[in-house]
């Protein structure tokens, strides 16, 4: 049986969520060398660090909003408003368009972060199905796979008659259909009466709350460290990819078709993390495994010059995000007290948003000047420091 007793009933909802979102998520494979039609490396490093700083400004005091007035407020909000920018891309016809487009999509996407696993956590555990907590990461990871199967292989076809533009319109209908199921799914709640300054006070009080608690709680903070490092790391490489693919000679389509054999082979990977995590005898030393081995893949870009070796460090990229998101939020969550759950979520996107930041920066300053493939050994390397933390967690 794929779903557990009663798992559709709590969690049917989310997951189709997820899946119609990621099947319109057509861009994936082409947003960089879209904006790199119209705008230097540089200027994209720009936009993506605005981006990273809308994240910084905005996450901790929508996480609050979040906690005022619901998570499920706060994630249909965020998913509209994104939905609705998405739909503008194409339109953008300078540089500082452009910039203020990202910042507001930075902005808009803090009210999803946090809120998201908040609402979904919380409300399992108010219906005493916290057994349900793990199986939905483990099984949000394979019905988004699966969706984007066919959204990247669409997403090729697109490319190669209709050329990048259409797809935009896609990725936010995909948004827009995913947010409207969730005004059907319950939520659990207690809505406070409260005014706008009293909003603020309390947005300034979860912002130390969620602070002294990351900061305080060892694993939490060795999680978020390890977390930082690898966001710098990925945000180098996740600009860089795309160009280098088609360096190497692959065909714009092809990205998309190399994203669908990543996808498809993403549906059954999350099924084998307990496996290995029991082999491994412990969850940090699962994550840096994977860091390591990544690390290494990416490292070995100053020696190799390969379309075969390009393309599949790209698929087995995407399979290692699906190995570690679909067991680090679990066990992220379960150190969170379910008051706070929002806002130290928030204040864990807060904290990426600079490495993030941190990642744009170094793209920008070398990218244009050093070329794609020594950005993705840069990203090898600074992705080692997570290894250290991940090692120095004891519960």
């Amino acid at each position: 049986m794929i779903f557990k007793k009663d798992e559709l009933k709590y969690l049917g909802l989310f997951y189709f969520n997820d899946f119609f979102k990621t099947l319109f998520a057509v861009i994936g494979a082409y947003w960089i060398i879209y904006f790199n039609q119209k705008f230097s490396f540089s200027e994209i490093a720009i936009g993506m660090a605005l981006m990273s700083i809308a994240i910084f400004l905005f996450e901790v005091p929508t996480g609050a909003i979040a906690d005022v007035f619901g998570r499920k407020f706060s994630v249909i909000l965020g998913g509209l408003l994104i939905s609705l920018i998405t739909l503008t891309i194409p339109f953008i016809d300078s540089t500082f368009s452009f910039w203020i487009t990202l910042f507001v999509w930075g902005a808009a996407g803090t009210f999803i972060s946090g809120a998201a696993n908040a609402w979904i956590v919380d409300y399992l555990k108010n219906v005493k199905k916290e057994s349900l907590i793990r199986e939905y990461y483990k099984k949000y990871h394979s019905v988004s796979n699966f969706s984007f199967i066919f959204a990247s292989l669409f997403g090729g076809l697109i490319v190669k008659y209709y050329g990048m533009t259409p797809l935009w319109f896609v990725q936010s209908a995909g948004f827009f259909l995913g947010t409207l199921i969730l005004f059907k799914q319950k939520e659990y709640f207690k809505r406070r009466k409260t005014n706008i300054k009293a909003h603020l006070k309390h947005a300034y009080k979860n912002i130390i709350k969620g602070a002294k608690f990351s900061i305080n709680h060892k694993v939490v903070f060795y999680l978020l460290m390890s977390s930082f490092f690898i966001v710098i790391g990925e945000e180098i490489a996740s600009i860089s990819w795309q160009p280098l693919l088609v360096l190497n000679g692959f065909k714009l389509e092809h990205l998309g078709y190399l994203l669908s054999l990543g996808a498809a082979l993403g549906i059954f990977i999350p099924y084998i993390t307990q496996t290995v995590i029991k082999k491994l005898k412990h969850e940090k030393y699962y994550f840096s495994s994977l860091t390591i081995i990544m690390s290494a893949l990416y490292s070995l870009f100053f020696y190799i010059i390969s379309p075969l070796f390009a393309g599949f460090v790209f698929v087995i990229k995407h399979l290692k995000f699906v190995l570690e998101d679909s067991v680090f939020e679990p066990y992220f969550q379960k150190f969170v007290p379910s008051k706070i759950r929002a806002t130290v979520g928030s204040f864990k996107s807060l904290i990426l948003s600079i490495g993030f930041l941190i990642g744009d920066l170094i793209v920008g300053l070398t990218t244009d000047k050093i070329g794609v493939q020594n950005s993705i050994v840069i990203a090898g390397i600074i992705t080692l420091p997570a290894v250290f933390f991940f090692l120095k967690i004891k519960e």
